[in-house]
């Protein structure tokens, strides 16, 4: 309770300068907190040099494995280590793709165009995918530029490289131009987009979902666009945020993302 007072952090690891969040959804909805109270709590614990993880209820109930291994990474638990040399690159179909990210990423399946994966004796163990960048936020399409859209590895191992490996792989075939990624800031820290020669452009605003009390789960605004609501005869003359809350749903705010992009000449 001193640390970043009059905040408090529910879970502190001194020694290792780990802090940890678990966010009920409807206490941290807009209904009780303002809409930079996340990002704020990471950025007075950032210039404390405290790594804060904010887990959100819905998480913790449907992903809790993913998350404990996040946690086992931020304290460097032992695993079984595979260096990328032994591995091999291929291109995969959606479904082995869809399958692998809902299994293995912490905000599951999103469609991507380019689909990479790291073989280590035949078995999949690391994913890596790309699309062109998404209108949705507030990029257009342009010839040779990406956006990362998901990286990530088995639970079980340690990959070593196997990051640069794929990123070469899509840079030796798919010759971008440039790649842009985003990193939640709930989570990472983004220390493997500088490893794979990422830039730091800038740190996002606060994205929102929507919530509903007494569930545990959060919808992505992306459903909820006000054309949308409108097609269902609601009222063209309210905002979205006017509709939504007519519905009965609340927005919950995170901590906003850290914007990468990588650039070739």
């Amino acid at each position: 309770r001193t640390l970043i007072a009059p905040k408090e952090i529910d879970f502190y690891l001194e020694s290792l300068g780990i802090g940890f969040e678990m966010n009920g959804l409807y206490y941290h909805s807009e209904k009780f907190l303002e809409d930079d109270y996340h990002k704020s709590k990471w950025e007075n614990c950032l210039s404390k040099n405290i790594n804060l993880i904010q887990i959100f209820e819905d998480e913790w109930k449907n992903k809790k494995n993913i998350i404990k291994e996040i946690i086992s990474n931020k304290i460097n638990s032992k695993k079984e280590s595979i260096y990328a040399r032994k591995c091999e690159v291929h291109l995969i179909d959606n479904d082995i793709y869809k399958y692998f990210v809902e299994k293995y990423h912490i905000q599951g399946y999103s469609a991507a165009k380019i689909r990479l994966g790291l073989f280590y004796e035949n078995e999949l163990v690391q994913v890596m995918s790309f699309s062109s960048n998404r209108k949705s936020l507030g990029s257009n399409s342009i010839d040779g530029n990406y956006e990362m859209i998901r990286l990530c590895s088995m639970l079980k191992y340690r990959i070593i490289g196997g990051s640069n490996k794929l990123l070469n792989y899509f840079e030796k075939n798919f010759k971008p131009k440039k790649i842009t990624s985003y990193c939640d800031n709930r989570y990472f820290t983004g220390k493997s987009y500088t490893d794979m020669g990422f830039e730091l452009v800038k740190v996002t605003k606060p994205n929102y979902f929507y919530i509903k009390q007494k569930e545990i789960k959060r919808y992505n605004r992306f459903n909820f666009r006000k054309d949308r609501l409108v097609k269902l005869g609601l009222d063209v003359n309210s905002t979205e945020k006017e509709l939504m809350s007519k519905l009965g749903y609340l927005r919950i705010y995170d901590a906003g993302n850290k914007k990468f992009e990588k650039i070739y000449l």
